[in-house]
């Protein structure tokens, strides 16, 4: 599979780098050699007051879900499509390289298909959605500011502005957490702890935590600088990412007299690729492939319940307009 770009507003030398499946990030065709590029470079943030980005966002989720009980089968299978755009405003850059930033998502959709080809659509800028709870969820966070602190390394201190949204979510689990934006930030215009003095082949590592529907997954991630130069003349660097995941189970929300329920991920991986803009120092173009199989296992009195949950999410934000 390979991540949808839509062809009128992307020129080709973009389309190359960026229009591809994770799976082949490490195959990509070379960048232009910059001319007279540094030995070294720094992939710190060095933002201007009032730099703004807008980010066109996708993602593809395949969940395959396989139960067995009482020598019996069925398999379900769903896929969610994801798309939106999102404007990332530089508010106050500081003596320490550290910044104020804001975040608007200005519109989001999801397409939900199902095993019979049905699909259940929820799209922000319509005035009702297939699912209203979740219509309503999407409607919460549209256009409202998200303000981030953000270190001089690029990682994210704190975020304010997320109550408002919960408390005009209706639905209480639909409600996002702080941490759901911290995720959505650090994948858009960041480049997190990356060194200031940096050479192609040369490593970083860091470790982020975010929300799953069984608690909560660890990334541990290891990126490294691949290559350094042009694309249509403005310097860039390419740097590629790959990470082993654990997931953290919390079951505090389950009833005292459930069953013994046993979660457990058999496999978890991601790899990711990030084209940094090193004029205005931040991401032009990012994407990620995440594939994971977590084991369920119910266990009742007189039988046992068992699922298999393989999932895949590719995701892409690619950067749309600047100023």
């Amino acid at each position: 599979m390979t991540f949808r770009i839509h062809p009128l507003r992307r020129s080709p030398a973009w389309l190359a780098l960026l229009a591809m499946p994770a799976l082949l990030l490490m195959a990509m065709p070379a960048i232009a050699p910059a001319q007279d590029a540094p030995a070294a470079i720094d992939l710190r943030p060095d933002w201007q007051v009032g730099q703004t980005a807008r980010y066109e966002i996708w993602s593809h989720r395949q969940r395959r879900t396989t139960m067995s009980m009482g020598g019996e089968s069925h398999e379900v299978n769903v896929t969610m499509v994801t798309e939106g755009e999102v404007t990332w405003t530089v508010d106050r850059v500081n003596d320490d390289g550290s910044a104020t930033c804001t975040m608007v998502l200005d519109w989001l959709s999801m397409t939900v298909t199902d095993n019979e080809g049905g699909q259940q659509i929820i799209d922000s800028r319509r005035g009702s959605g297939d699912v209203p709870a979740m219509h309503q969820a999407l409607q919460a966070m549209a256009g409202q500011p998200v303000r981030f602190e953000i270190a001089s390394d690029g990682s994210v201190d704190s975020v304010a502005g997320v109550n408002t949204i919960r408390q005009r979510t209706e639905a209480e689990p639909m409600a996002p957490e702080d941490r759901d934006f911290v995720r959505s930030a650090t994948e858009l215009a960041l480049l997190i702890a990356a060194p200031d003095n940096a050479n192609p082949g040369q490593t970083w590592q860091t470790r982020h935590a975010w929300s799953h529907e069984a608690g909560t997954m660890h990334y541990n991630i290891r990126h490294t600088l691949n290559d350094v130069g042009e694309v249509e003349g403005i310097p860039v660097a390419t740097v590629y990412s790959e990470a082993q995941l654990e997931l953290e189970v919390d079951d505090a929300d389950m009833p005292p007299d459930a069953p013994p329920i046993d979660i457990r991920m058999t496999q978890g991986s991601r790899q990711g690729q990030v084209i940094f803009d090193l004029q205005r120092r931040e991401a032009v173009g990012r994407n990620s492939l995440e594939q994971t199989t977590i084991e369920v296992t119910v266990r009742m009195p007189e039988q046992t319940l068992r699922q298999r949950i393989d999932e895949t999410i590719q995701g892409q934000a690619l950067r749309i307009s600047e100023e």
